[in-house]
């Protein structure tokens, strides 16, 4: 922008991808049909029954309908996490590094717990890097109003995955996106991501440990039998 603002804060998001437009149509359409509402809200991952389980949750007219599914049988959250419903520059993300260009990178500490035990409450914790002055004074500043952990920048970054490599592509997805323009898109959602009894058996697993505090072991036993393969949230 070719000289400093007074009063401009940049801040960048460490992000899995971005989903969609036309596939976020699709599935309020088809969401629509199947609630039998309007909708006053839509929260696309959010904490309904934690910060460490996602969920797409929706408030119909009057808060008289409410859904909540997770990333087991939400078809939104599955074709997201699937990397299904991906835009396609998210395959080849020119932002994929650890220093830019702002004043604040942000993003999710769900491995809280290797940092502090006290803020280790399924509240949410946000990371934060500051890259300039601007930033440090800033927080400075603001330590009065946020409970802050000065950690190893090192120590940040590591493991985040999201933070330096692009996500794969799907390789359904092409004709993911030929069916979604062809057929309903109820019709399509359910070809590719079939909510079975298996996906409601594993939201229920998962919801019980998060709720016992178990999950974040059981997610560390999954991964290191699994070379390290990510639970999706």
């Amino acid at each position: 922008m070719r000289k400093p603002y007074e009063n401009l804060v940049t801040v960048d998001v460490v992000c899995h991808a971005c989903p969609s437009p036309l596939v976020y149509r699709k599935y309020l359409e088809a969401q629509k049909k199947k609630i039998g509402s309007e909708f006053t809200n839509i929260l696309f991952r959010d904490k309904y029954y934690g910060y460490k389980y996602s969920t797409m949750s929706i408030i119909g007219c009057n808060d008289s309908i409410e859904y909540h599914e997770g990333i087991d049988t939400d078809i939104m959250m599955r074709a997201f996490f699937a990397n299904m419903s991906v835009r396609p520059s998210c395959y080849q993300c020119a932002f994929k590094k650890r220093y830019r260009n702002t004043d604040f990178t942000i993003w999710d500490c769900f491995d809280v717990d290797k940092f502090s035990k006290e803020l280790d409450n399924d509240k949410g914790v946000t990371r934060i890097l500051a890259h300039s002055d601007l930033a440090n004074i800033i927080l400075k500043e603001s330590s009065s109003q946020l409970k802050v952990l000065e950690i190893n920048s090192n120590k940040a970054v590591e493991g985040v995955k999201e933070m330096f490599h692009s996500v794969s592509m799907n390789p359904k997805r092409e004709a993911f996106f030929v069916d979604l323009n062809l057929l309903d898109a109820e019709v399509c959602f359910h070809k590719y991501f079939p909510v079975t009894l298996r996906h409601r058996l594993e939201k229920q697993a998962r919801l019980w440990t998060a709720r016992l505090g178990l999950y974040k072991y059981i997610k560390k036993i999954f991964k290191a039998i699994n070379g390290n393969r990510e639970i999706k949230r």
